[in-house]
């Protein structure tokens, strides 16, 4: 599991607007869209339901909840990169 810090990381490189799986203890967020991350408060901010009539709500979550994302293909290669300089 990563631990917060990554998480932070992760969300500072997150592009607005992208769509992510949020995963949390009990519950996943599907097809959340990424807004914005403070990084101060540890708050990421997503919109959830926006498909639904009276859905496109936008939902604080603490860094601390998130168990893991499934993050977009462009920012997953980036990360797998990352990992592997790590590594040498």
């Amino acid at each position: 599991m990563a631990q917060e810090h990554d998480f932070s990381e992760l969300l500072q490189r997150l592009d607005p607007g992208s769509e992510v799986n949020v995963h949390m203890n009990h519950k996943t967020l599907y097809n959340a869209k990424f807004r914005k991350f403070n990084r101060t408060k540890g708050i990421a901010y997503f919109h959830i339901d926006q498909f639904y009539q009276f859905g496109n709500l936008l939902v604080p979550i603490s860094i601390n909840r998130i168990t893991s994302l499934d993050l977009p293909v462009s920012l997953e290669a980036t990360a797998l990169i990352n990992e592997d300089d790590e590594d040498e």
